[in-house]
């Protein structure tokens, strides 16, 4: 299991990301729950909203997680834009790797 974290707006996203063997005998990355961001110094960790979401399987362990990440920057931004009132830039963040 790998383990990533980034930062993006004072928040901390965290994911974990295994990869198994399929049936062909390819690697295939899953998002291993849960996976989130937290506020620091605060570590309650809050998992994105999963609507439309994927697990898996990516084809590599980043596809996997910028699907993790992107998530979590969605959420992020529509808090962001409930503290500060302004609109969230939708270009940061997209969904790739489906």
């Amino acid at each position: 299991m790998r383990w990533r974290a980034e930062a993006f707006h004072g928040r901390v996203m965290t994911a974990c990301v295994e990869v198994n063997v399929d049936d062909s005998g390819l690697n295939r990355a899953y998002i291993a729950l849960p996976y989130g961001y937290y506020t620091p110094p605060y570590r309650s960790l809050r998992q994105p909203d999963m609507l439309d979401h994927t697990c898996g399987p990516f084809e590599s362990i980043d596809a996997a997680f910028e699907a993790a990440f992107c998530d979590c920057r969605r959420c992020i931004l529509q808090e962001v834009t409930r503290e500060r009132g302004v609109q969230p830039d939708q270009n940061l963040f997209h969904r790739s790797a489906r």
